[in-house]
């Protein structure tokens, strides 16, 4: 080799061998996380590029493929990464409401089963907890996963008799925590924040006011002893309702195998509700008392005792036999991992949004947007009755049913971006639980949505945040956040009246006014729910004679409302919405 090609021909020599000792280092010792972190953080740099460059009016014609392009982008890499990647990527899909549709057709794929790992794996992170292989732990092991998740696996396995002798020992679900999930979560988040700092920065829009608090819980999400935890926390309060705790049943753990990255409980027989519809569903459950005891659960959790399952999927929620009477169903709830604390302040102010969304009190609406830094009430109520609400006329952009230009589209999507910024005024204020507690009353209602509506679910919620409210009369009238009841209102004590006989009369108006204000209060609450149930009952009376009159499918009441919903949109935005955004 000529001498002066022997210089750059060791120095590519070294790079080539430094280049292939890190990937090495990196792909066997920190679980591909160097390379991951490369591929998220170049995506995200061509990403705000595409953007920033094609983003543009004078190319608004080509806005559709590029959001196409964009959100392909962002699922391989979420696909290439796996492990947390994918529960990053089914957060965007959950959300898709407020991005555009391309997204949403585009980020379904990832609610598939993920990737499972060798037994091999399996048996190395039980050795490493338990210091016994799987087959020295319990009788019987079975190295065909059950099921695989992003984060974890699950295989079925049977313990051990009791040395005693006698019958052989309960079968159990084994879920064993995939072994690259540790090395990579702290990368993971790390880059999590970088990517939407940087987002945040190129597009002007609050996306890390609620970072840390997610975060946290997902941190909580991969410890398997705080799962634990979190399952025998919520069968106790289930059992504190009567009627739930006779439909609703939830595993008992096996403490003695279970670690941070092991959890072991009761095995259940069972069917998932995820391939179940209606019309499959066995002789002993019908879809409304199935449906009824499912959105009463997850209402339960959110208005009355504040412990709330965050990942209600249909995978997550089974239907067996009842063990003490096969002619009735019970519903088995898995997977406790995602739990949020709601603080008694945000529990109680949520159930008094739900009463003045029905009772349509701006005025409470708007103090408690001011209280949560919500600038955008008929926003906030839309989220949350996940059904249109408006306290005025529409101000759309266009008519329905208007020819939209492909530059009217362009400033429609900046008017939708500007209202996403404006929604919130303090980000600090904004109670963070209520992201989760939308994300479960998302779910709940799809799953409501894919039974045919059997049940008017809005009724059942508002029941449970009136119950909620506890049976203190102060809660219906008009001065519920104030304190009037004890600063002002004084003594009617019999010395009150013969010393302050004008200050007690006075007294006793204030209190009669507070009877009357709150029972009126309470009982055109019962009324707006009436109304709302009639219309549920004369909808499904309609639906059933098309049916089998007409032989033609009308939607079912969730159908209705998204529909309803979509047209909402369009009258502020002028954008037609697709309703299958709205699918969890």
């Amino acid at each position: 080799m000529p001498v002066r090609w022997a210089r750059p021909a060791r120095r590519m020599a070294w790079m080539g061998a430094t280049a292939a000792g890190v990937y090495a280092y990196d792909r066997y010792y920190q679980a591909s996380s160097l390379t991951r972190t490369i591929r998220t953080l170049t995506a995200t740099a061509l990403i705000i590029a595409d953007y920033k460059w094609n983003f543009q009016p004078d190319k608004a014609d080509r806005i559709s493929q590029l959001h196409t392009r964009v959100a392909q982008r962002i699922l391989d890499v979420c696909e290439q990464n796996g492990g947390l990647y994918i529960k990053f990527g089914q957060a965007v899909a959950l959300y898709s409401t407020v991005l555009p549709p391309q997204y949403n057709s585009i980020f379904k794929v990832l609610y598939d089963r993920a990737p499972e790992v060798s037994f091999a794996e399996i048996d190395r992170v039980i050795r490493r907890e338990f210091g016994r292989s799987p087959d020295e732990l319990f009788e019987t092991f079975d190295r065909t996963p059950l099921a695989s998740a992003s984060v974890a696996q699950v295989h079925r396995a049977r313990l051990k008799q009791s040395p005693l002798g006698g019958r052989p020992g309960p079968w159990v679900a084994v879920k064993v925590q995939k072994p690259a999930i540790a090395q990579q979560m702290e990368w993971d988040l790390a880059v999590l924040q970088l990517v939407v700092w940087a987002l945040e920065r190129a597009f002007d829009l609050p996306m890390a006011w609620s970072l840390e608090y997610s975060m946290r819980h997902i941190r909580q999400e991969v410890d398997f002893v705080n799962e634990a935890h979190n399952a025998e926390l919520a069968d106790s309060l289930l059992a504190q309702d009567p009627t739930l705790r006779q439909t609703v049943y939830i595993p008992k753990v096996h403490w003695q195998f279970t670690c941070p990255t092991v959890m072991t409980a009761e095995w259940i027989d069972g069917q998932s509700l995820t391939n179940l519809d209606a019309a499959q569903l066995p002789p002993y459950c019908k879809p409304a008392a199935l449906m009824n005891a499912i959105v009463s659960l997850f209402a339960s959790q959110i208005f009355v005792n504040g412990f709330v399952h965050c990942d209600p999927h249909p995978g997550n929620i089974l239907l067996r036999p009842h063990p003490g009477n096969p002619r009735r169903f019970q519903v088995v709830l898995i997977d406790h991992g995602l739990y949020v604390r709601e603080t008694d302040e945000f529990r109680q102010q949520n159930c008094q949004l739900w009463k003045a969304l029905f009772l349509m009190d701006t005025g409470a609406i708007r103090d408690i947007c001011q209280a949560w830094g919500v600038g955008d009430a008929d926003l906030l109520a839309s989220l949350t009755l996940l059904r249109p609400f408006s306290s005025r006329q529409p101000t759309g952009l266009l008519h329905h049913g208007s020819q939209v230009s492909q530059r009217a589209l362009y400033e429609m999507q900046l008017a939708i971006k500007a209202r996403a910024r404006d929604f919130l005024t303090n980000t600090d204020q904004f109670p963070k639980a209520f992201i989760f507690v939308g994300r479960n009353m998302n779910m709940v209602r799809a799953l409501n949505k894919a039974m045919g509506s059997p049940i008017n679910r809005v009724n059942v919620m508002a029941n449970y945040a009136a119950r909620g409210l506890g049976t203190n009369w102060q809660a219906w009238s008009q001065h519920s956040h104030s304190k009037l009841l004890g600063a002002q209102w004084g003594d009617l004590s019999l010395g009150a009246w013969l010393h302050r006989p004008r200050q007690s009369l006075a007294t006793a108006l204030n209190w009669l006014r507070f009877l009357v204000r709150s029972r009126v209060s309470y009982y055109t609450f019962q009324l707006s729910l009436w109304a709302l149930s009639v219309h549920f009952y004369l909808h499904r009376t309609w639906e059933a004679f098309q049916r089998y009159f007409t032989v033609r499918e009308v939607g079912n009441f969730e159908q209705v409302m998204e529909d309803s919903a979509a047209r909402a949109f369009e009258q502020q935005f002028g954008y037609t919405m697709d309703t299958s955004l709205l699918e969890a």
